[in-house]
């Protein structure tokens, strides 16, 4: 999977956050302190496997019909993917591909290839935090610690 743009109507403290036309195989998010890298984090582990998101990111999410946005993505086939999730009062999971809905269950089954929520955190996703800890560690210890964390 590669995603292609990822569009943040409310989400935490992210309000009409955008990335558009992602090329690179790797997203890079950085910011100044406060500027929502976490939650846009956490917006693509919660639109992906929701319900991962902690309570105060959610919170007041359900009060706003335009809370929530989508990620766009192609899979290894080249098929375009639209997952879109809302928060509004009846909160909705909705998969596109190729412009067809399809059922929930073909994201986790036929994009994700069942990689769960703890791999895709340990292995997909790194903060700043694990950033922080390999730059002081040794080559054992930083390999080591890589394997830890890649195996959840």
């Amino acid at each position: 999977m590669r995603i292609s743009d990822i569009q943040i109507n409310r989400y935490g403290v992210c309000e009409n956050v955008t990335f558009e036309d992602v090329k690179s195989p790797i997203l890079v998010i950085y910011g100044p302190n406060e500027a929502g890298k976490t939650t846009t984090m956490e917006f693509i582990r919660d639109t992906m496997f929701g319900a991962a998101a902690t309570p105060d990111r959610l919170n007041g999410l359900t009060d706003d019909a335009d809370a929530g946005g989508e990620i766009r993505a192609y899979d290894h086939e080249g098929n375009h993917w639209i997952i879109s999730r809302s928060y509004g009062e009846q909160p909705k999971l909705e998969i596109s591909i190729n412009g067809q809905l399809h059922p929930n269950s073909s994201l986790n089954r036929d994009l994700l290839g069942g990689v769960g929520p703890d791999v895709f955190r340990n292995v997909f996703t790194v903060g700043l935090g694990e950033l922080q800890r390999l730059s002081q560690l040794n080559a054992t210890e930083a390999a080591d610690f890589l394997y830890d964390m890649t195996t959840g």
